[in-house]
């Protein structure tokens, strides 16, 4: 974090964070005690995409789109690349949308998003279901799928499951490696 060298005339607000602005090219300006400073969003040549405001992660796509385009419509809407570039964080390119608009949109534009499979072990009983990806096994626990990213790694129980994680799979990538699910 380093002091903002900027004026407040160059900042956007973002709706909902009070004390937080973006820049135009996409940083991120919090204020402190001591004034403003720029949060680290890039680590080397890569854009980092978590931004920590309050003890809480957000993207910087999120922040930024919320500056420019308001509060999403739902709680079910994140910040899309329009162009599909990650790195793009002009105003222009990004805009609210589903999950599954994000993933018909990755679809059209030729690449399909990696994805893994899930199984679920019921603690009382021992039944197993396997799904086909983190979004599905997330559904049936009504769920996030970063909780159930989170609870697979750690190996600990959720909502009465055990959560094993599949290798990752990239359709049309083949694999000698067998997966364990």
């Amino acid at each position: 974090m380093q002091k903002f060298t900027g004026t407040k005339n160059d900042l956007i607000p973002v709706p909902g964070f009070f004390g937080v602005w973006v820049t135009q090219d996409g940083g991120v300006v919090v204020e402190k005690a001591s004034g403003l400073f720029t949060l680290n969003t890039f680590k080397g040549n890569h854009q980092t995409m978590l931004v920590n405001v309050k003890s809480h992660n957000y993207t910087t796509h999120r922040l930024v789109c919320q500056a420019y385009h308001g509060e999403p419509p739902t709680q079910e809407h994140v910040a899309m690349a329009v162009d599909g570039d990650a790195t793009n964080l002009s105003p222009e390119n990004l805009k609210w949308a589903t999950r599954s608009e994000v993933f018909k949109a990755t679809y059209d534009r030729g690449r399909q998003p990696s994805t893994r499979r899930v199984r679920l072990t019921e603690l009382e009983t021992g039944e197993k279901t396997v799904f086909p990806s983190v979004a599905a096994a997330a559904g049936k626990l009504k769920a996030h799928p970063g909780t159930i990213l989170n609870y697979g790694h750690m190996g600990k129980p959720y909502k009465g499951y055990t959560i094993e994680l599949g290798k990752m799979v990239h359709p049309g990538k083949k694999t000698t490696e067998p997966s364990i699910i």
